[in-house]
Parts: structure tokens; sequence; C-alpha cells
């Protein structure tokens, strides 16, 4: 019994070792051009649509981005605005991954398509070449003329035969037996070129002579086989054909090193080795396609407080923006940033649905001015979708932005007259006392210089204005606004 149990046991790790995975079904099965050409067309069909999730999390992210820079751009609030932001910049993150995917994956699915596309038209040609036959030509054969010995023997390859089978139309669905599971595919069958010629039906043509012909087998040519025959007007020539009844490739293509997926693409796939070799080439191209690891982007609407609150693009770009955690040195320190990670959390609303509700559909129902044409208006932000719009409605948020300072700096504005004859006077003066009892000079800075005086830049009137050579220097304050185009 334990040796029953021992068996049993080596049986099973065997067959569940590590690395050695079961060849998929559907291409096990292949036995013939037709179910070759089936399964290259579903992989086909499988990997053009590969990006296709990312492409549509892609669009929507761009939308919700364009929302973002809006809404950023018209909060007068300078805290929910840097919250605006913040989300702005993680909507640019996730664009920026789901376009590295992109660039990365779509030149090994174009890759993988282009030869496909290219055995699919090996296997059209195989699939024409099994509808040949080999017969006597239209204008018969060449007898000999003028008591001459020879013969001419003319043949022709027609298209007469039924296929072996029927290739799949592009516009029906291939009929599998088990649908292919391309997560399991590790060697397949393909037709190379050189064995088209193998489809081509065995022809046999059977002479029926006026008269006996010398008996055997083995005969190396026409002329052997004849020899001896008596032909005459009523002898015929009727021809039969075989098709092949088995795929011409005995040997399937491994992908990957010795069944080991993990492992990598197989040895003799590497490009040194597979130089010309189409069919080594698409294997290839498989197997660098099955290796992709593509995750589509998380919406911004699946996000919520928390995983935000922990977000690196966050916190920096929070932490950056709000003065009141400017003082924090290192926002993505857990052992520093748990005020900033706590207002985060607070701000963006822990109450299920809430973000998605307050951040997301309020934020594109907001009402915004904008300028499309030649007067301001109010548009819904989800209005103001395209790129024209984004691009007038930014221009002109941003315009009334710069309005508004230049009117709050013409009232913070201060002038400084300096006398320019009293500063050539107190210029040449090196003693401090005599400096300061010198009419409009004062020691300053370890030099004598001319008295400055204010005027204010709403009604210009000058204090202790000293004469009528001023200059005027026109001191405005500076003004940093957090924006970022």
């Amino acid at each position: 019994m334990e040796k029953q149990l021992y068996a049993l046991a080596v049986a099973i790790l065997i067959v569940w070792r590590p690395g050695i995975e079961a060849n998929d079904a559907a291409a096990q099965a292949i036995n013939s051009l037709c179910k070759e050409d089936d399964y290259l067309c579903k992989i086909g069909e499988v990997s053009a649509e590969k990006l296709n999730p990312i492409k549509a999390a892609l669009g929507q992210l761009k939308q919700q981005r364009m929302q973002y820079q809006i809404a950023a751009a018209a909060e007068r609030d300078p805290k929910q605005r840097c919250l605006l932001v913040a989300l702005w910049m993680r909507s640019e993150g996730k664009i920026s991954e789901a376009e590295s995917q992109i660039e990365g994956v779509e030149p090994i699915v174009n890759q993988l398509l282009t030869a496909i596309a290219r055995q699919r038209s090996v296997i059209a040609a195989a699939a024409e070449a099994t509808k040949l036959q080999i017969a006597d030509a239209a204008a018969g054969h060449d007898a000999h003329s003028g008591g001459g010995t020879t013969v001419g023997l003319n043949f022709a390859a027609q298209s007469k035969q039924t296929g072996k089978c029927t290739i799949t139309k592009e516009t029906d669905t291939p009929n599998f037996a088990t649908q292919p599971n391309f997560e399991q595919l590790t060697e397949l069958k393909l037709t190379a070129e050189t064995d088209i010629g193998k489809h081509l039906p065995t022809a046999k043509a059977t002479i029926t002579s006026s008269g006996s012909c010398s008996s055997g087998s083995g005969k190396q040519h026409i002329a052997q086989a004849l020899a001896s025959c008596q032909l005459a007007v009523g002898s015929t020539t009727d021809w039969a054909y075989t098709s092949m009844s088995e795929h011409s490739s005995s040997a399937a293509t491994k992908l990957y090193k010795g069944d080991q997926r993990n492992q990598g693409c197989a040895e003799e796939l590497d490009d040194s080795k597979i130089q010309d070799d189409s069919q080594k080439k698409l294997a290839k191209a498989i197997c660098n396609y099955l290796k992709l690891n593509v995750k589509t982007p998380t919406p911004l609407s699946k996000e919520s407080s928390e995983t935000l609150a922990v977000e690196p693009i966050v916190l920096k770009t929070v932490r950056n923006c709000d003065p009141d955690f400017a003082t924090i040195g290192n926002a993505l320190d857990s052992s520093k940033n748990k005020v900033l990670k706590d207002y985060i959390t607070d701000a963006f609303d822990k109450k299920p649905g809430e973000f998605a509700k307050k951040f997301i559909a309020n934020v594109g129902n907001t009402d915004v001015t904008t300028r499309l044409t030649k007067t301001q208006e109010t548009q819904k932000i989800t209005a103001l979708a395209t790129t024209t719009a984004l691009a007038a409605t930014l221009g002109h948020l941003e315009g009334l932005r710069i309005k508004k300072e230049l009117e709050a700096g013409k009232k913070s504005t201060t002038a400084v007259a300096v006398d320019s004859k009293k500063e050539k006077d107190c210029k040449g003066e090196t003693d401090e006392t005599e400096c300061n009892n010198k009419d409009g000079c004062e020691f300053k800075d370890g030099k004598c210089k001319a008295k400055v005086t204010e005027k204010t830049g709403t009604n210009d009137k000058t204090t202790n204005s000293t004469g009528s050579n001023t200059v005027v220097i026109h001191k405005t304050p500076l003004f940093l606004a957090f924006f970022i185009v």
C-alpha cells in the first residue's frame, strides 16, 4: 500500500511540476491548414483588441484632466484649488502610465499581426495547392512525325480539385471544438513555405494499352514503365489523385524554453538563429505577445480619499501648493506626513461614494465663464471637452486673474522720489555728522545718501518733495501664481 501511495505522489508531482504546462487543446487539435488558419486568425483578433481597454480608459482620463484644469483655474478658494490641481496631476500620472504601456505594447502587437498576415498568406497558397491536379494538357501531346522516335508528353496543373478543407471567410466565425486558450499555448504547428508543394495532390496516370506490357514496379521513368506495351488508338489514360491527409508540419514549433513560460522564449527562437525563417519569426512574435502584462488604468471614479492620501503625486502636489503644509520636508515620509495625509483623507471625503460625487460629477457640472466667441458666456465644464474650448477657457480665466491682480497692484503701488541734485551734494560727503546735518542727506549703509520721499500711486502727491529734478522708481509687489499650463 505504501509503495502505491508513493507512486501516486510521484505521479502527481510530475503532472503538477511548476513551469511545465499542457499545450492549449485547440492548438493541439490543429491537423489541417484550415485549423491552423482559424487559430492564427483568432490570435490576431484578440491581439488587435489588446489595447482597446487601455485606449478607452486613456480617453476618459484625458477628459477628466481637462475638467480639472478648468476647475482649478476657475476656483477662487486656494485650498480647494490645490485639491483640484492634485487631481489634475493624478490624472496626468495615469495618462502617462497608459501612454507608456501603449508605446511599449503597440510595436509588439503590430509585429505579431504582420507575422500572422505573412503566415496566413502561406496557408492560403498551400490551400490553393490542394486544389491543383496534374493532367493531360488541353492542347494534347506531341506524337512523332516523319518516322521520328520521340513523343512529347504535355501536362498541365489545373485547379479542379475540391480543397482538402475550406478556409473560413473573414466575415465568418471559426468553429472550434475547443475554444483557444492562448495563455496555455506552448507550441504550434506552422506550415512552411517549403511545405506548400507537399499539399499538391499525388497524381497517378493509369494507361491502358491495347496489348500486354512488361510486368514489375519501381520503374524510374515513363519510358521504362511503357516498355513492351502495345499502344494503339484504343489505348486510354486515366488520372487519379490522392490529397494529403494530415498537416504538412510533422513537428510543432515550441514557444518557450522547455515549456517553462517564465523562462522566456525558446532558444531556437533567438534572433541570431531565426534569420529568414518566417515561421520561427511568427513563433517569436507570439511568444513576445503572450509575455505582455498589460494593466488597464483605474478610472478616477474608482479612487477614494484613502487611496489618494497615499498617492505620492497627490501628497507632493498638496504639500507644494497649500502653504499650511509647506514646512513638511518629505511629503512621502510616513513619520512626518500624518497631518498632510489626514487632511487629504478628510478633504476628499472618505464617506462611500462622496468622492465620486463631489470631485467628479459635481466638478463636471460646475458653471464657469469662458469666451469661445466674441462675448463672455457661462458653460458647464463638461461642455468644454475639446482642446480648442479648453485653451479658450483657460486663457479667459487667466486673463480675468491677471486683470484683477493689476487692479489690486495699482492700489498698493508706491513711488520713491529722489532729488538728483541733492544726491550729488550728499555723495561727496564722507563725515557721518556732516552728512546728517546737510539738508536732505542721511548717512546710511556707510555712505552719505540723499533722503528718499514717497508718494502714493493713487494721487501722485509727494511727501517732503525736495525739488523738480526727481527720478521716480515705481515698486510693484511681486505676485507668484500657482498655475501650471
